[in-house]
Formats: C-alpha cells, sequence, structure tokens
C-alpha cells in the first residue's frame, strides 16, 4: 500500500489571451472543454492543482502518477517525461518478490537467499549484490574463549551473512590462527555482540576471506556488498577503542586499503564482479572515503540526510551532500537509504527531497528503519513523480537547495528541515 504525501504541487498551464493570441472561439471552448475534463479526471483521483504557496492536499494515489503521464512539448513532439526515483532493497528477502522486483531497482540479498537471487537476476536486475560481513565472524557459542584443542560443540549455526559460515571455522581460527583476531591495546580480542573483529592487514585472513566469497559466488552472485566498514575503527556499542596493531587512524586505514586493492585486483575486477560497501565515513575523513571508492563500484551512507531519531546540523548536511556528489563524480553508485518510522510523512519528504538533489542514473534511495523493516515495504506515492530529467546540479540560496528537473522542481531547507516538490504539469501538457 501507498502512503499518501504532501508538498507536491501541481501547476496549471495559463491559457489566458495575450496580445499575440489568435484563438478562435472554437478554439476557446474546446479548451475549456478539455481543462474541465481534465479536471475532472484529477479530483476523481485525488489530484488537486495548487500554486506553492497553497498547502498540498495529502490524499495522493498511485493511480495519480501512473495514469496522469507527464509530458513536454520538444520541437513539435511530446516526450514522456521519465521517473528519476530509483530504489534499493537491502538486505532481507521480501515477503514478496513480485512486489519487490516491481518496485526496487538495486538489490542486496545474503548467502543462502539464491533462489531470491535468480528471480532478480531473471528480472534483469544488476548487479545482484552477495551481503557480506566485512568486519568480522560470527561465534555463537564463544568458542574463543575456551582452551585451543577444545572441540567445536555448539547448538547455534554461525549466522551466513559471515564468511566463517561454518560451525567449525571459529575453533581452527582459535586453535590455528590467533594472529587473525584484532585486539585493543590490551592485547584483547575484540568481540562485539558475538561477532569476533578480524584483522584487515593480516594476509592469511585476507586469503581465507577472499576464499571463501569465491565459492560463494560462483552459486551466481554478481558482486558484493561488505557491511560493518569505516574510515576509522569504530563500532557501535564498542566505541573508539585503541587497536594493538593499529595506534594511529592512519594505519588502520592503510590496513584496510591495502585489503580493498589486493581482493579487488586478485578476484573481483578479473572477473567482472563488483564491490560495494556500507562505510561509515567519520568527519574529516571524505578524503580517505573517496580513495577507498576508487577501490570499490559503491556505497551506502545508511544515515542519509538525517540521524538515526534526530536531523543533522546544516552543516553535516551539506556535507554528506557533497560527498555522494563527489562519489558519484568518481563514477561510483550511491545508495542513500534513510532511518525513520513508516507514518513520519515530513521525515520521509525530507530525507526523499535531499536524495533527489543528487539524484541520477547511479543513485539509489530508501526510506525505512534498520531495527525492524529493512525487510518490509514502506512505499510512498513521492516515489512515483515523473519530474522527468535533472536540468543540472542543485543551487543554493541561503539555506535553501534547489534543483530543477525538466517537469518539476525540488527545493530542501536543511535549518527549517521542510522541503518541496513541484510539478508543471499533472494532464500531460501538449
Amino acid at each position: 500500500m501507498y502512503l499518501p504525501f504532501a508538498k507536491v504541487f501541481c501547476k496549471g498551464r495559463s491559457f489566458a489571451a495575450s496580445a499575440q493570441s489568435t484563438r478562435t472561439p472554437l478554439f476557446v471552448a474546446s479548451t475549456l472543454a478539455t481543462l474541465t475534463i481534465t479536471a475532472l479526471l484529477m479530483l476523481s483521483f485525488g489530484f488537486s492543482m495548487v500554486t506553492p504557496t497553497q498547502a498540498a492536499p495529502n490524499t495522493l494515489s498511485e493511480e495519480t502518477f501512473t495514469l496522469s503521464t507527464q509530458i513536454e512539448q520538444t520541437n513539435g513532439r511530446c516526450t514522456t517525461h521519465k521517473d528519476p526515483v530509483k530504489l534499493s532493497w537491502f538486505y532481507k528477502p521480501p515477503s514478496d518478490m513480485t512486489k519487490m522486483l516491481k518496485n526496487y531497482d538495486f538489490v542486496v540479498l545474503t548467502r543462502g537467499d539464491e533462489k531470491y537471487m535468480q528471480q532478480a537476476k531473471s528480472a534483469g536486475k544488476y548487479p545482484v549484490l552477495q551481503y557480506i560481513r566485512f568486519d568480522s565472524i560470527h561465534d555463537p557459542c564463544g568458542q574463543i574463549y575456551k582452551p585451543k584443542g577444545t572441540p567445536c560443540s555448539c547448538s547455534s549455526k554461525p549466522f551466513r551473512n559471515n564468511v566463517g559460515w561454518s560451525s567449525e571455522d571459529i575453533c581452527d581460527i582459535r586453535d590455528n590462527h590467533q594472529d587473525w583476531f584484532l585486539r585493543d591495546a590490551n592485547g584483547k580480542i575484540v568481540v562485539i555482540d558475538k561477532m569476533v573483529v578480524m584483522d584487515p592487514g593480516n594476509s592469511g585472513w585476507r586469503n581465507f576471506w577472499l576464499s571463501r566469497l569465491k565459492q560463494s559466488q560462483a552459486d551466481g552472485w554478481q558482486g558484493i556488498f561488505m557491511d560493518n566498514m569505516g574510515t576509522k575503527f569504530f563500532s557501535h556499542g564498542y566505541g573508539d577503542k585503541a587497536l594493538q596493531k593499529y595506534p594511529t587512524i592512519e594505519s588502520y586505514q592503510n590496513a584496510v586499503l591495502n585489503f580493498l586493492t589486493k581482493v579487488r585486483s586478485e578476484y573481483f575486477a578479473p572477473n567482472n564482479r563488483k564491490m560495494y560497501g556500507n562505510i561509515t565515513v567519520h568527519w574529516g575523513h571524505t578524503p580517505y572515503y573517496l580513495k577507498m571508492m576508487e577501490q570499490m563500484d559503491g556505497s551506502m551512507d545508511e544515515f542519509w540526510a538525517a540521524t538515526k531519531s534526530g536531523y543533522y546540523s546544516v552543516k553535516s548536511w551539506e556535507d554528506r551532500l557533497l560527498r555522494a556528489k563527489e562519489s558519484l563524480k568518481q563514477g561510483n553508485v550511491v545508495m542513500l537509504t534513510s532511518q525513520g518510522t513508516q507514518s513520519d510523512l515530513n521525515r520521509q519528504r525530507f530525507t526523499f527531497a535531499s536524495y533527489l538533489l543528487v539524484a541520477s542514473p547511479n543513485t539509489y534511495f530508501r526510506y525505512t528503519n534498520q531495527d525492524y523493516a529493512y525487510g518490509q515495504f514502506w512505499l510512498y506515492d513521492n516515489y512515483k513523480a515523473k519530474l522527468g530529467e535533472p536540468l543540472g546540479d542543485y543551487t543554493r540560496s541561503g539555506n535553501v537547495w534547489s534543483r530543477k528537473f525538466a517537469n518539476g522542481k525540488v527545493t530542501v531547507d536543511p535549518e527549517k528541515r521542510t522541503s518541496s516538490i513541484t510539478l508543471y504539469n499533472t494532464d500531460g501538457g501538449c
């Protein structure tokens, strides 16, 4: 079910006579009849024409955008406006695969979801990526705390979202590859929520990681989506703690960059498989992030345009906007994911309009909630706004950012946290 949205303005075309008008009475009568029919059709679908200063109704239906094709007059021809909106699905299998494939353009799933992966590929989605933890392996029974040689006995199986998917993996690494573990400044193995963090600078670990992905990629995946990446070592619930092997941020950054460079050159690039990641970019680290993106094909900002439950300062909001723009310039794909609640329409509109400022063939959006909704369909009517092709980059006037499209305009005020989408034609136009 599509949720309604407000703040979509539709400017009616003017048919007032002018000094150069040579319209005949028959033409005027025909025009008035057309306008009357158009108005009745628009009312039947819950769409009203208002000026940008008027309040827009909150009753827009899916059919409005589907049936009211937007067209423009170009050299005597009518050209259908294209929908600039592209949505991403990440990373739980959907309850309704047909519905997902109809509405979402970019797909990330997990090992074990090969049935869904094949359906997405058959529907023409590309690339369909395998979700994988970049940083750690799962230890559901705390095997790393047991003495060397202790049999690997656990009633729970490891998660399939990491390369340590065999029940024996954690015990084998504990007994034979202690140097693969990442340790804090006191020499203690870093463990976060039963996920054992690994050393990105260890070649043995890197080779194991890559060997496992070669196995899973052979099932038909077209690349990987690496989660829990960052421009420095940091994890929610663990904090920003010092590491034994990497006393400086730069040393950890170099280890990660070398990891990416190696696996890309050894396997992913030669085999035309894509590398994407969910990257936390810390303040001032955009230059390093762009270096990472030289070794990757795309990234996700999981807190686009707003924090998990609040909002950014204007400066922080703009920093994310500029980072997305620079990444797109490098030829990367950018997945912009915003967090919120399903009924918070103001927040959805604001984050979505922020996305439209950098919308492109390589930019994807999703409004969701990471705590419970990655497997849910949250579809909003403004996703169907046929704005047409962008007519250039966004511009700024004070604290208002705007961008023009072939059939409309988008504005965002990150200070007031407001936004608007203006459509020029709702009935075809020509």
